[in-house]
């Protein structure tokens, strides 16, 4: 298969015009040629040149008698000279002339001795291109017979037309030829903008079609190269996201399976009638370690759950916010108050509507909790407040830290952070500026405007 020549679009617009002009050009030479020789060799041939003399000559006669001309009034007759371009005109009689138009001016012979090319484009307009003929005749004036001699100089006209024709013509062929260029290059363009917005829109099967002229080719063939480059990098990226999240899942079985049979074990060893004081502080410790252990890998399993589920999966819906969060909040509440724990509740939700995810922000309260329950002091009260903040919807918790507490690994707070930056929100953690022992959450999501219409699963239905 033979290689396709390059040729840039600023050499095809110089060839486009030079081509145009060329084309103009002849068919500028070829209209005046053709029709200067038509003009001089049919238009103005004796025989038309005699018959022109004649119907001259009437059209005179009809005047003097239509007006009653004498042979000796100079104005009637420079009127209808004047009427009649490229006339000469001479009265006389009994050998004294009564007027006379000037025939000096114009050859009394014709020219017949030019080539083609010197009728045609010589000089348009110049009276060496144009034949004359000489009527001799008696006409009747209103005061007697006068010898009139009638000079008719013709031609001119109808190499003006010619000349118009050929310019005409030669702008049409030029313009044809540019617009022709111009409507390849801009139906290349347009076909290219419609395959780049097809891939724009997802539709990354889509192929760039190629083909236009010079630059353009080259711009389809590469923008059709990085959507091959694009689709390779996603499915490698899909592959490696699958095989990651498969690992993932095989070890956080691997290690469930074992802790769970070891868990149930200690628990045998650790009761009281079964085996003495240290071997039972043995076992409390094993089983503390065996439960961490576990709890790392559900909190892994969560973090990866997590940050590979794609975006547009988490749908939303409209809650009342009050109704909301006293199920999300007051249900784990009670769990923690039957272990010890005391609450002091700010609600300050009445009248707020927020869009979540349910399963996202159950999610989020069960990593809060979790943490509640393995870092608070249930010495001192957790501080609960939930209600509008400025322009958002605030839930905040405060807890005193528990001393001589394990290390967190900041697995639950990506979760959370991730899973409110899904809803459009922000999440923020940390100690307190003012007491390094106070740990503070806040929960900033995004208010719905008043009036909005209510779905139906924010009348306060039983949360999945």
């Amino acid at each position: 298969m033979s290689r396709k020549v390059f040729v840039s679009l600023r050499a095809q617009l110089a060839g486009a015009l030079l081509g145009g002009i060329a084309a103009a050009v002849g068919l500028f030479l070829a209209v005046c040629v053709g029709g200067g020789l038509f003009v001089y060799y049919v238009a103005l041939s004796p025989q038309n040149m005699q018959l022109r003399g004649e119907n001259r000559m009437a059209q005179l006669q009809q005047y003097v008698t239509r007006y009653e001309v004498s042979g000796t009034d100079p104005d009637a007759l420079r009127a209808w000279v004047r009427s009649n371009r490229g006339v000469s005109l001479r009265v006389s009689r009994d050998k004294r002339v009564f007027y006379d138009s000037g025939s000096n001016a114009m050859p009394s012979t014709p020219k017949t001795d030019h080539s083609p090319l010197s009728i045609s484009i010589g000089a348009f307009g110049s009276d060496q291109l144009l034949r004359s003929t000489t009527t001799t005749a008696a006409v009747q004036f209103s005061d007697g017979v006068y010898r009139v001699v009638l000079q008719d100089l013709g031609g001119g006209l109808g190499y003006l037309l010619v000349f118009i024709f050929a310019v005409g013509g030669a702008v049409l062929v030029f313009l044809l030829i540019v617009l022709r260029y111009h409507r390849r290059v801009t139906r290349s363009v347009i076909r290219l903008s419609e395959d780049v917005n097809a891939v724009r829109q997802g539709q990354m099967s889509h192929e760039i079609r190629a083909g236009g002229p010079g630059e353009l080719d080259t711009l389809a063939h590469d923008v059709d190269s990085m959507r091959t480059s694009i689709i390779t990098q996603m499915q490698r990226e899909t592959a490696a996201w699958q095989a990651n999240r498969d690992l993932i899942a095989s070890l956080s079985h691997d290690l469930r399976t074992p802790l769970t049979a070891l868990i149930g074990y200690l628990n045998l060893m650790a009761e009281p009638d079964t085996i003495d004081e240290e071997r039972r502080r043995y076992a409390r410790t094993a089983l503390e370690k065996a439960m961490r252990i576990k709890t790392l890998s559900d909190e892994l399993f969560r973090y990866f759950t997590v940050y590979a589920r794609p975006k547009e999966e988490v749908a939303r819906q409209p809650y009342d916010a009050q109704i909301l969060m006293e199920q999300l909040i007051g249900e784990r509440m009670l769990l923690l108050e039957e272990k010890g724990y005391r609450f002091r509740v700010a609600d300050r939700a009445a009248g707020c509507r927020i869009a979540v995810n349910v399963e996202s922000m159950q999610r989020v309260m069960d990593n809060l909790f979790s943490n509640l329950e393995k870092y608070a002091d249930p010495a001192q009260p957790i501080v609960i407040f939930t209600g509008r903040e400025k322009l958002r919807f605030c839930i905040l918790f405060s807890n005193t830290a528990r001393p001589k507490t394990a290390e967190s690994t900041q697995i639950g707070v990506s979760t959370c952070r991730k899973l409110i930056r899904e809803l459009d929100g922000e999440f923020v953690c940390g100690p307190d500026a003012a007491d390094p022992h106070t740990y503070i959450t806040r929960i900033f999501l995004p208010l719905l405007p008043m009036g909005a219409a209510d779905s139906p699963t924010n009348k306060g239905a039983k949360l999945p």
